[in-house]
């Protein structure tokens, strides 16, 4: 099996229910590891696409279904193989991701469930659509470094 590298850059929004207070409390602990949000957090940034389910929320792919184990996410956030197990049970006990195993070996698909990244898409027009806004793709400037080509000199004869 090849190593996933999976490398964190959270530039994504998050939705503001994972802000209530009785999503991180954990039976029989005083509380959760940071952990627990990074993970959430790194599932969403890697979220690749998103399709609209029956009741208008988003779920969005992680990878594109490609399999990702415990212990790349374990090794992506420096942490043990068992603190990813169990933040990712306790995530999917509260609904905020859905994971099917793909094989003992390979791991699971994630899904991020109720997902709000934002996706860019490019028209044929070659403008782009960001959060909703159009921007239109216009030529650059030419460099000044550019070679012109030279004009015919007639009186070097």
């Amino acid at each position: 099996m090849a190593k996933l590298s999976i490398i964190p850059e959270y530039n994504t929004s998050v939705p503001n229910t994972i802000y209530a207070p009785s999503l991180w409390h954990h039976e029989g602990r005083k509380g959760i590891s940071a952990h627990y949000v990074l993970i959430y957090l790194l599932l969403i940034d890697k979220v690749t696409e998103a399709h609209d389910n029956d009741d208008g929320t988003k779920t969005g792919v992680v990878l594109g279904s490609t399999p990702v184990s415990f212990k790349d996410i374990a090794t992506a956030l420096g942490c043990s193989y068992s603190t990813v197990q169990r933040a990712t049970a306790h995530l999917v006990k509260v609904g905020l991701i859905r994971r099917h195993e793909v094989s003992k070996t390979d791991g699971y698909r994630w899904e991020v469930l109720n997902c709000r990244k934002e996706f860019k898409t490019i028209s044929d027009d070659g403008s782009v659509t960001i959060r909703g806004k159009k921007v239109s793709r216009t030529k650059a400037p030419s460099s000044v470094n550019e070679t012109m080509p030279e004009e015919d000199d007639d009186d070097l004869v």
